[in-house]
């Protein structure tokens, strides 16, 4: 069932600032979080990503391309993802 028909709600950024959203999510518990793969490695190769508890996150999506691979492009070859301009919180 899709999360809105759940009485989920969106959160809209006017721009995807990695240390913003990685505070949001954290803070809101949001359960889903969509953005580009170029927002998911910035918020995985930002320095708060490792100390933000983002436990609450449960589906993480994906738009306009392909994740990077680990040990490839952007990210410093870490295999993590981040970011996204805009969320759903459960």
């Amino acid at each position: 069932m899709p999360w809105s028909a759940e009485g989920a709600a969106n959160t809209l950024v006017e721009a995807p600032d990695p240390a913003d959203l990685l505070r949001r999510i954290e803070e809101g518990r949001h359960g889903a979080f969509f953005a580009a793969p170029t927002l998911w490695v910035a918020m995985a190769s930002h320095a708060d990503f490792g100390g933000r508890d983002l436990s609450g996150l449960r589906k993480a999506y994906c738009g306009a391309s392909a994740m990077p691979r680990p040990g490839r492009g952007a990210g410093g070859g870490r295999g993590r993802a981040a970011g996204a301009v805009g969320g759903a919180r459960a």
